[in-house]
């Protein structure tokens, strides 16, 4: 399946703000334990204060609560932003496979920004639209980064570089 297709039949993920009550949202993060509360909290504090740009690497061994810490942020950017333009809201959760991004609720990578199999370099059109689906971003979140390489992290910086570069205002 064609993940871009897939994307644009998609309803506008930044209308869901919170898929938590707020009664389960406090009791998701009193469970987090104190390193994934530091995590989350650094998080918190960055969209609150957005004093300056934020890159967090968060790490540990399978089943240790990482993407607890993810769906805590998740939520709460949501409910912190609120409705924002473009597909993803104000939170892009992607990861390098689909089943890993569909463990989180995310995204491939691939999709959001718009890779293709043959490795043609993407279009100035295909920037363009990308730039419109992440218009509301205010965080990516990339999860398994150790499963992606050093050259598709680069390829992602140049694609959300220059899709944001397409908008008049750039969001991230």
């Amino acid at each position: 399946l064609n993940n871009t297709a897939q994307d644009d039949q998609l309803f506008n993920i930044s209308s869901i703000v919170n898929n938590h009550s707020e009664e389960v949202f406090e009791e998701m993060i009193s469970n987090l334990r104190p390193l994934q509360l530091k995590a989350y909290n650094t998080v918190k504090n960055y969209i609150t204060n957005n004093t300056k740009q934020l890159g967090l690497f968060l790490t540990g061994e399978g089943g240790t609560g990482k993407s607890k810490v993810i769906e805590a942020i998740v939520n709460f950017t949501r409910k912190y932003y609120g409705k924002t333009d473009g597909l993803y809201g104000p939170i892009i959760v992607t990861a390098p496979t689909g089943t890993s991004s569909n463990n989180i609720n995310g995204f491939t990578y691939h999709s959001v920004c718009c890779f293709t199999r043959s490795n043609k370099s993407p279009t100035e059109q295909t920037y363009q639209k990308m730039g419109e689906k992440i218009s509301g971003a205010k965080i990516i979140v990339i999860d398994e980064i150790s499963l992606t390489s050093l050259e598709d992290f680069y390829k992602q910086h140049i694609a959300y570089s220059r899709a944001l570069s397409t908008l008049t205002e750039c969001q991230i």
